[in-house]
């Protein structure tokens, strides 16, 4: 997906330069970063780098696993109802993105749904494909965490958040490949990989028509702007010079700010502005947070200039690249280890599209996962440690 949403916004560059509407310059900044991205991607993508964790504590324990997976789905529940019900739901709102902006301290529970949502999944996922031999209790509640997470998922308003379900599908069988039960499953997707994607583009439609009162001809033209829209921050930045007129101060804040302002390091008022909204206010008059994905071409030109920005996007391609081929290499690692790839790897294949969104998400997992991991443990040694104290003395 990341893939098609950068052919999509090189094909809005390719369109403007044939039409004259950017220069040179701009056009041959843009191949430049774009190749080398694509070169640090290949370079890294070569090696084989494989990370362990390891504990004493036995995490491959099923009840463990368990009470990972209640833990955890508890707290993506409860986190989603208290956002509902403090900062409103996000599908009937004008914005998504104005449902942290003045959140207070109520916006760390967003932080907290999506965290605990992602291992939730997961861990569903390993008890009704790899660990099948659990009480039919348990069976219940894997089928309530499902149907609770579709709820929220529609509820969320996101046009795209179906493929949360399809890509930590798809990843949790390339983590497991080497099962025996994943082998068939992988043979399986390639069968009805086209039904899953009408089903994710129908899911994404009816989202659509909500959000437009129902009128299918303003959702399709919605869905037609979305596509070309993978490439607005180009036709915004590109012509008549826009791009040299953005602030290009505070590098470190401006990728790390979400890092900084959550441990109270800097004070967040302090903090540039996003360059999407920047450029939308160039254009728009607006009164909520909107605008254009800062992808890495146009990134990296503001706050390096033209030439290191070409050494700034292989940088992140190498790091993309690092990342993807640990994820394939990954199937012989324990479970923790797995679910904290999975994290990482989603979040790092939206690396192109805005880094400071991706330092965001690794900000929340860094606060996040090692709570619930906490709470896990104390919940599964509050139930197992009387029994093992009662076998020692026996």
């Amino acid at each position: 997906m990341a893939l098609v949403g950068s052919a999509f916004g090189a094909s809005v560059v390719l369109f403007l330069f044939a039409t004259s509407k950017i220069s040179s310059f701009y056009f041959i900044n843009y191949l430049g970063t774009q190749f080398a991205f694509l070169a640090g991607f290949v370079f890294f993508n070569k090696f084989s780098p494989i990370v362990f964790i390891t504990s004493k504590i036995r995490f491959e324990n099923v009840f463990f696993l368990q009470c990972f997976f209640v833990v955890s789905f508890v707290m993506f529940f409860l986190s989603n109802i208290i956002v509902y019900a403090t900062l409103g739901i996000p599908l009937f709102l004008k914005s998504r993105l104005d449902l942290t902006a003045d959140a207070g301290g109520y916006g760390i529970f967003t932080r907290f749904a999506e965290v605990s949502g992602a291992v939730a999944f997961y861990l569903f996922l390993h008890f009704i494909i790899v660990e099948k031999n659990v009480s039919r209790l348990f069976k219940s509640t894997l089928f309530f965490y499902l149907l609770g997470h579709l709820v929220v998922t529609f509820l969320s308003g996101s046009k795209s958040s179906v493929w949360f379900f399809v890509m930590n599908y798809f990843c949790f069988l390339i983590l497991n490949k080497t099962n025996p039960r994943v082998k068939d499953l992988l043979l399986k997707l390639r069968q009805y990989q086209f039904k899953i994607v009408l089903v994710g583009l129908i899911f994404a439609f009816c989202i659509i028509l909500i959000t437009f009162d129902g009128s299918p001809s303003n959702a399709f033209l919605f869905l037609g702007q979305r596509i070309v829209g993978y490439g607005d921050v180009y036709w915004h930045a590109y012509p008549n010079a826009y791009i040299e007129n953005l602030p290009h101060d505070h590098f470190f804040l401006a990728v790390f700010g979400s890092f900084f302002g959550f441990f109270r390091i800097v004070d967040p008022s302090t903090f540039p502005e996003p360059l999407g909204y920047t450029l939308t206010k160039m254009f728009y008059t607006v009164d909520m947070i909107v605008g254009p994905n800062p992808r890495h071409n146009i990134f990296g030109y503001i706050y390096f200039g033209p030439y290191f920005s070409i050494l700034y996007s292989f940088v992140l391609g190498t790091c993309l690249g690092y990342i993807r081929r640990l994820f394939f290499n990954a199937h012989s690692l324990k479970i923790l280890s797995k679910i904290l790839l999975l994290l990482v790897y989603i979040i790092f294949i939206n690396i192109e599209t805005d880094v400071n969104f991706i330092v965001f998400q690794l900000n929340n997992l860094l606060v996040v996962f090692p709570f619930i991991l906490g709470i896990s443990l104390f919940v599964y040694y509050f139930f197992t440690y009387p029994i093992q104290i009662n076998v020692s003395k026996f």
